[in-house]
């Protein structure tokens, strides 16, 4: 039977579109494992901003403060003197919190109560660092969290480096992090070396 001319053939049901390629369901798979994993690191660090960050370490101070070693008294009050707001948030809270359970300002070390006398009655509190910016403590539960996604994805998946990073940087932008491929990539790279990073800042008095 000969086609009418000028008329269309009737467009079978369901071929509006192409299938996925296997190379896009592939993808696709590969980012809700990635997202997956991201929910479960997430709901363990509870927050992976820098307030998340300065708060860990925050709290490892007091913690610090509590063992009552002289020795380490004496290094969060340098650091605190050096303009470090952690350490100086470390030794307010420590200190309030031993008065407000019922404890006397004499009881506590003489360090402290120098301290408290000179900094917590006589100066401002401090609310930053004076040189504002981007600091190694405000990102460091950030890039923990991205080293761990990246070596689940190359181990797990068998991905390589660099498409790992790039899956992740689309699983993170879901969660309203923007982090290019390049920045996860020299994140991972710089893995090794952030416990020193971290206790470079902290000893600096350079801030």
């Amino acid at each position: 039977m000969k086609k009418a001319e000028g008329k269309r053939e009737p467009r079978l049901p369901g071929m509006t579109s192409l299938p996925a390629t296997f190379a896009e369901a592939e993808a696709a798979t590969i980012i809700d494992a990635i997202d997956h994993w991201y929910v479960k690191i997430e709901e363990e660090l509870k927050a992976w901003d820098s307030d998340a960050g300065r708060l860990h370490i925050q709290n490892d101070l007091i913690q610090q403060l509590q063992t009552q070693s002289s020795l380490t008294i004496a290094h969060v009050i340098h650091m605190a003197d050096a303009g470090h707001v952690l350490a100086i948030n470390a030794l307010r809270v420590h200190i309030g919190t031993h008065l407000d359970q019922g404890g006397k300002w004499e009881d506590l070390p003489d360090q402290l109560r120098g301290w408290g006398i000179n900094k917590m009655m006589l100066q401002p509190v401090i609310s930053g660092y004076r040189g504002g910016g981007h600091m190694i403590i405000d990102t460091w539960a950030r890039d923990t969290a991205i080293t761990a996604l990246m070596d689940s994805a190359m181990k797990r998946l068998s991905l390589p480096q660099r498409r790992a990073a790039r899956f992740l940087a689309v699983v993170v932008s879901r969660h309203g992090i923007k982090l290019k491929r390049q920045q996860i990539e020299r994140i991972y790279r710089d893995r090794r070396t952030m416990p020193q990073r971290i206790a470079a800042f902290m000893g600096s008095t350079q801030l």
